[in-house]
């Protein structure tokens, strides 16, 4: 953290990459330096007291997951729900008092693997899961671009992969990102780091795994009521989101050049 405070920092998450998943998603947070420094201060200092009142005291928590904490799991175990919400609740104001701003994506997996098939077209967009991280990079350059115009290098950062062949696919794509000469920000880096050692991917967990329930829940009905913990960070954080359903992911395809399979 202290090595990349003279750089924007932008920190994503994945949610729905396990092969059943209607949904792939890629979220994360851009911020200073600056900003990522402080948020990591606070955000341990609530890891290590979740709860200021003595009766609802818990022990120290290594990491924020959020799909643990919403399934009373894994180290919420014990927790109630009332507690759970305000946890959650909680961490959701400490990423918008630091005024870091959000960048989303999903895809329908289950769309995009119907319509993009050939080798050709497979070879030059990826899959499902690399179009999503591919489209990481291009949020983070137009949030930069509106946030911070001023700034001349960012650094991506993404959650740590473990599955040696997967990380190697989601890199080819980072090595594929072309930038013009005179294009500002510069990307000067783009790393994969874990979780429990950097703060800023537990708060890309929350946005990420937010977004792809909320995508799943759209995708069965866009008249859905969104989560009210998702809707209350949705008001207080500034936020794009983008979802590639049918119709965008023909789009996409027709800009390079590629008709769907039908």
């Amino acid at each position: 953290m202290k090595g990349l405070l003279l750089v924007l920092q932008a920190y994503f998450d994945d949610a729905g990459t396990h092969r059943d998943a209607r949904v792939v998603a890629w979220g994360g947070f851009l911020g200073l330096g600056s900003q990522w420094a402080d948020f990591d201060d606070v955000w341990r200092a609530k890891l290590a007291k979740p709860f200021d009142k003595p009766e609802h005291a818990k022990p120290a928590l290594k990491k924020f997951h959020l799909a643990e904490c919403e399934a009373l799991d894994g180290e919420f175990r014990g927790y109630t729900r009332t507690e759970s919400d305000s946890l959650q609740h909680d961490l959701r104001q400490i990423i918008s008092d630091h005024a870091v701003i959000g960048i989303t994506h999903c895809i329908d997996r289950v769309a995009y693997d119907r319509l993009v098939v050939s080798d050709e077209a497979r070879e030059m967009l990826g899959d499902p899961e690399q179009a999503c991280f591919g489209a990481c990079f291009q949020g983070a350059y137009e949030q930069a671009r509106k946030y911070y115009p001023n700034e001349d290098r960012m650094v991506l950062i993404f959650d740590h992969v473990s599955d040696a062949p997967r990380q190697a696919k989601l890199m080819a794509i980072a090595d594929r990102v072309e930038q013009s000469p005179d294009s500002k920000p510069r990307i000067v880096g783009a790393y994969f780091g874990k979780v429990i050692d950097n703060t800023p991917l537990q708060a890309a967990d929350i946005l990420a795994t937010e977004n792809y329930w909320d995508a799943i829940a759209f995708l069965k009905n866009p008249n859905r009521v969104s989560r009210p913990h998702f809707a209350h960070f949705l008001r207080n954080v500034e936020c794009i989101g983008h979802i590639m359903r049918e119709s965008e992911i023909r789009g996409y395809m027709r800009n390079y050049g590629f008709e769907a399979a039908d």
